[in-house]
């Protein structure tokens, strides 16, 4: 195998136009024998060493990027929640949640990947309405459901419940507490989403109850395993993209 005339052996560098193309990412090739390496660098067109079309190298790109991501750590850590909810029934006896109101991260309650240099406490939330039992099962519906989210200096964070492994009930000076405990995924914009685990513990005499929940990540799911470290996904990744670029450089 051999390289097409005029293109370095050492080192061959690709870039998108940003007049044609109004993308700012690049592509570098390097070439030393067998060994074949990717990266990013601002340098010199594309076109001009390499004729690659732009489905191709579009596709090379998103692949690098997905490797990328895959590549991210998992999520590790705990938050908590603090707010005040409308149950469809008293709190011994209810079945679903169908409001929640004035919904904010609980203050210095933050551990791990949710402890970040400016604190998360006091942010708003939005939590999203569930039903967790239906015909004396536990049943989640919506399933999945975003059960809660929030953006903080443009990073998301969010939780979707998938499943209810339990809904108990306990009275306490005649006041009854709800807890309910479910299993879905945590997202970090940044991090692999991971599964995790959701708590919420609803206290009142009638529907209108305040509550506390909480989201920790990781733990083993029970619909599924906790995804394996990617490192296989990003080598896969970089092989698709050298693939792409090598079919167009050889004679």
């Amino acid at each position: 195998m051999c390289l097409r005339k005029g293109v370095r052996k050492t080192m061959k560098v690709a870039q998108f136009r940003k007049n044609k193309w109004n993308n700012p990412w690049l592509v570098v090739f390097l070439s030393r024998g067998s060994k074949h390496q990717l990266s990013t660098i601002n340098s010199v067109n594309l076109s001009y060493y390499m004729k690659i079309n732009r489905p191709q190298l579009v596709g090379a790109v998103v692949t690098l990027l997905a490797a990328t991501q895959a590549n991210a750590a998992l999520i590790n850590g705990e938050i908590n929640f603090a707010g005040s909810a409308t149950l469809n029934q008293s709190a011994s006896t209810a079945t679903s949640i169908v409001a929640f109101n004035n919904v904010t991260v609980g203050y210095g309650t933050q551990e791990g990947a949710y402890a970040t240099t400016v604190p998360l406490d006091g942010d708003a939330v939005t939590f999203g309405t569930f039903s967790f039992s239906s015909g004396g099962s536990l049943s989640l519906s919506p399933n999945p459901v975003t059960v809660w989210s929030f953006n903080d200096l443009g990073v998301n964070y969010s939780f979707k419940l998938t499943s209810v492994v339990s809904a108990d009930v306990s009275v306490h000076n005649k006041v009854p507490t709800l807890s309910v405990e479910g299993f879905g995924m945590a997202h970090i914009d940044g991090y692999q989403d991971t599964p995790g685990d959701f708590t919420i513990t609803l206290t009142g005499k009638n529907a209108h109850v305040t509550f506390g929940a909480a989201s920790y990540a990781p733990v083993s799911h029970p619909s599924g395993p906790v995804p394996e470290p990617s490192s296989w996904a990003m080598i896969s990744g970089l092989g698709l993209v050298s693939y792409s670029l090598l079919r167009r450089v050889q004679k």
